[in-house]
């Protein structure tokens, strides 16, 4: 079985990937830092600014030679919803797969955000703009691709992470 986890920003996508992983002794991967090491560049905003056609291709490459292994949970950052190959190899690929987006509510995720990132107080507002215009730009991507869809703004890792093996097993 193979896991793919998406959502945006604070959704708590890497969170639970890496519990779900622990619980089931799968192993954990992140799509972004596998592309990132093929392309050489350290981060996901570099490799975007410097050549994103390379990243692209880098994360297509990954998805191809990870949806080909089993007992794995994949984190698929933000860029990678946007081209459907990187789905398309997991479809045809892997015996079983289960891709979960994993939905947060604005409040909530601006206040992991903020958490993690309490720097960024001061550009609150700016923040609240590009998280909406972002959010709307993959829920509808999102709801598309998934076969299981969890709201995790009322819920701690451990009660996603159940739920993803209950609704993922039935």
């Amino acid at each position: 079985m193979i896991y793919i986890l998406i959502g945006s920003i604070g959704s708590g996508k890497t969170t639970t990937a890496r519990q779900l992983a622990t619980k089931l002794n799968y192993e954990f991967v992140e799509l972004d830092e596998v592309a990132l090491a093929k392309t050489g560049y350290k981060t996901v905003a570099q490799a975007i600014s410097k050549n994103p056609t390379k990243l692209k291709e880098a994360e297509l490459e990954s998805s191809k030679e990870l949806s080909t292994k089993d007992n794995l949970v994949v984190v698929l950052g933000g860029e990678s919803i946007f081209n459907r190959l990187n789905f398309d190899y997991f479809n045809v690929n892997s015996n079983k797969k289960c891709i979960v987006y994993l939905e947060v509510d604005l409040k909530t995720q601006l206040e992991r955000i903020l958490s993690k990132h309490s720097k960024l107080e001061s550009e609150k507002d700016k923040i609240v703009e590009n998280l909406k215009k972002m959010n709307l730009e993959r829920d509808f991507l999102s709801n598309q691709i998934c076969d299981i869809k969890i709201s995790t703004s009322s819920l701690n890792t451990d009660s996603i992470v159940e739920k993803i093996i209950k609704v993922s097993l039935t």
